[in-house]
């Protein structure tokens, strides 16, 4: 799993946890933005394969293996997290 965040996890709208849910149930690739640890933007085309809680936050696991805290997510598929309220 990534190194701890050192920012406060910032819950998401259920309705884009319910999304992301969908998306590990019938998982395909789907471009995939998040910032990384850094801060950096990453885009990739990869599967949802897991949500999860741990720790305090919400995570996702890609089908590729990296993990990345929801309140980092910018877009999986269509959704945009700041669209969701």
């Amino acid at each position: 799993m990534n190194a701890p965040d050192p920012a406060p996890y910032v819950s998401v709208a259920c309705s884009f946890y319910d999304t992301l849910e969908a998306a590990a149930l019938h998982p395909r690739p789907v471009a995939i933005a998040y910032l990384a640890d850094d801060g950096a933007r990453v885009d990739a085309l990869d599967a949802v394969a897991d949500v999860f809680s741990k720790d305090g936050a919400e995570w996702l696991r890609l089908a590729s293996g990296p993990v990345v805290r929801l309140d980092r997510l910018l877009r999986v598929g269509d959704a945009v997290p700041a669209d969701f309220c």
